[in-house]
């Protein structure tokens, strides 16, 4: 969907996800995959239940299914490897698995201290999974289904887990599938005039419904979010394209130029013309997502890049 990374198909494994993005920013998001990230360059500070937490390279990070989230790089882009595992992997074992959840804030390090013996052994199950995902091309399903068993195990084994009761369950349910239906609406139309009343009418509900959906889910204002939408469109394209500040404005949703350059201001201290002097060549990639600041690196690209990492990764005997 327009709102979750935008996939490039590597083999037909229907509950897992998993490539390498390059990442500036990423707005609140949320989707039905339990993703698990290992930061591979740079720093990033990933928000999540109003929360901001700091990773750091090598670092590991886990977001339950369901769960919004969202991502700003701290410098000048930050190369993350992602893995999205659908509840359904485990539903021939565990029938319940999607009111399933790890008991954690999103940093893993508390549990894999970076330099352990967990944090080595979560690291090559994470890159050795990633290696023969980006390689196989669907011809080692296999492999894969037995690397991320390999992978979950090491998970469950070490990470806190609770069981949500079946009411609690389906109320996050039903909320998370009405706020994905409205934020593809928004993904789709952020760029012309959108307000909540049309939102609200559009689904049958009413306005102070939809304005706490977002409130509860999210934790920001349905305004809040149009705005950032709006505002990571406009910076792509200061950084991607020579149109006019004005032409930027315009395409992004901006009503006006003052509530754009107010935003610029907001986030970083400067006008848009001021930014776009500063930084004359940030994310310059024909396949970075206007909407989300982020370069999705092809699986031919993604694969000397895990294999070399892979063999950094310690022997047990040392």
């Amino acid at each position: 969907m327009p709102h979750e990374y935008e996939m490039i198909p590597t083999g037909s494994y229907p509950c897992l996800n998993l490539f390498l993005v390059r990442l500036q920013s990423r707005c609140p998001h949320l989707h039905r995959e339990l993703e698990l990230g290992l930061i591979l360059e740079g720093r990033l500070t990933l928000r999540h239940a109003g929360q901001g937490y700091r990773l750091e390279k090598d670092e590991f990070y886990l977001v339950n299914s369901m769960k919004p989230h969202e991502f700003t790089s701290v410098g000048e882009g930050t190369l993350v490897l992602a893995v999205q595992i659908s509840p359904r992997f485990l539903e021939p074992f565990i029938p319940d698995a999607s009111m399933h959840c790890f008991q954690v804030k999103p940093p893993l390090e508390p549990f894999f201290p970076k330099g352990s013996e967990k944090a080595r052994e979560l690291r090559e199950a994470v890159l050795d999974l990633a290696v023969h995902y980006l390689s196989a091309g669907g011809e080692d399903a296999m492999t894969c289904f037995y690397l991320l068993s390999r992978l979950l195990l090491l998970l469950d084994r070490n990470l806190p887990r609770q069981v949500l009761t079946q009411n609690d369950y389906e109320m996050m349910r039903r909320q998370t599938d009405r706020m994905v239906s409205i934020l593809d609406e928004i993904d789709r139309h952020f760029q012309q005039k959108l307000l909540l009343e049309d939102i609200a009418r559009q689904y049958g509900l009413t306005m102070p419904y939809v304005s706490h959906l977002f409130k509860n889910i999210l934790g920001i204002s349905f305004q809040e979010y149009l705005k950032e939408k709006r505002f990571e469109h406009a910076l792509e394209l200061l950084n991607t394209t020579s149109k006019t500040i004005l032409d930027i404005a315009i395409e992004s949703g901006f009503s006006d130029l003052r509530y754009m350059t107010k935003a610029f201001r907001e986030k970083y201290g400067c006008t848009p013309k001021e930014y776009r002097r500063q930084h004359p060549s940030l994310l310059q990639s024909t396949r970075s997502s206007a909407e989300n600041r982020q370069e999705l690196l092809h699986p031919e690209e993604s694969l000397p890049i895990v294999r070399e990492l892979l063999g950094t990764v310690p022997d047990l005997e040392e």
